[in-house]
């Protein structure tokens, strides 16, 4: 699966309702939420070096971010956001 949506930057998240707190690298891939009435982004993992508290919290409650965590890269060959 392509992926239009990543992370601008290292984000430090704190887990809502848990002590869990975990680095998301840049670069981590995200998909729009269409299953919650406000908008955001859900992150797509595993990614490297991903310790298991943030496996955990990804698998039983999913990471989710703002808009203003995550930036839209082109897939094509012709732009500067290729990956």
């Amino acid at each position: 699966m392509r992926y239009f949506y990543f992370t601008k930057r290292p984000i430090e998240h704190k887990q809502a309702g848990t002590l869990h707190k975990f680095w998301i690298p840049e670069g981590t891939p995200c998909v729009p939420v269409d299953n919650l009435p406000k908008s955001g982004f859900w992150v797509v993992g595993p990614w490297d070096d991903m310790g298991d508290e943030a496996e955990s919290v990804m698998r039983n409650c999913g990471i989710l971010l703002g808009a203003d965590e995550v930036e839209e890269n082109c897939m094509c060959a012709f732009c500067e956001g290729y990956r």
